[in-house]
């Protein structure tokens, strides 16, 4: 099932959640990835291939899935840019961190 949410869309699979986020994941972008928490459940895959920017509010909400959840998100086609950021907030310990890899995604991927 694919559900459309402003800059994100959501594939609900029988196994995994995958959230195609695309622009910049900032202040703005954050405040609509919080209400998904109450919508879906792990394993949730965050695919950055469209992701141009993040922030430190960005950084924050993925923070904010794993301490809702105790279960690492996937953090899916990170650019080197995303990475840093990451890195510097400290949230980096708390993703998984992957590339574009058929058996993360299953039968969605193109």
């Amino acid at each position: 099932m694919t559900q459309n949410e402003g800059n994100l869309r959501v594939i609900r699979q029988t196994n995994q959640n995958i959230v195609i986020m695309e622009g910049m994941l900032d202040h703005e972008f954050a405040r609509s990835l919080v209400p998904l928490a109450e919508k879906l459940t792990p394993p949730i895959i965050f695919d950055a291939s469209r992701v141009s920017l993040i922030t430190a509010a960005g950084s924050r909400v993925l923070l904010a899935f794993y301490q809702h959840f105790g279960v690492k998100p996937v953090l899916l086609n990170a650019s080197p840019n995303i990475l840093d950021v990451l890195k510097l907030t400290g949230t980096i310990n708390y993703i998984t961190l992957a590339n574009d890899q058929p058996s993360l995604l299953g039968s969605t991927a193109k």
